[in-house]
């Protein structure tokens, strides 16, 4: 029994390591990197994503983008989800952003 729990632990231990080294390379990246639900809620994100919400990925989890952006934004993001999950492919798309700062990027989304 001893033997169970010292590799179970181990494998946690591995998981949470693992998960760590994925968190710092999507943390480290210019891009904003997120993940959603089939519900348009957010499972997770990077830094990048934090910054451009305005907002720490504390508050942004387990949020949409309703929550987190003007209706008329929101909704334009939840129509390129929904024609991705339609198409089942990604779906390539250019737009523009404005940061809180008030600075518009233009983004190339897949």
């Amino acid at each position: 029994m001893t033997r169970d729990i010292t590799q179970r632990k181990r494998r946690e231990n591995d998981a949470l390591r693992q998960a760590a080294l994925i968190k710092s390379f999507l943390d480290s990246a210019t891009d904003i990197i997120f993940l959603k639900d089939l519900d348009g809620v957010y499972l997770g994100c990077n830094h990048e994503l934090a910054k451009y919400v305005g907002r720490p990925e504390s508050e942004i989890l387990g949020k949409t983008d309703y929550d987190l952006s003007p209706r008329e934004v929101a909704e334009s993001f939840r129509r390129y989800d929904r024609q991705m999950l339609e198409q089942r492919a990604p779906r390539r798309n250019e737009e523009w952003i404005v940061y809180p700062d008030g600075r518009e990027v233009l983004v190339d989304t897949l």
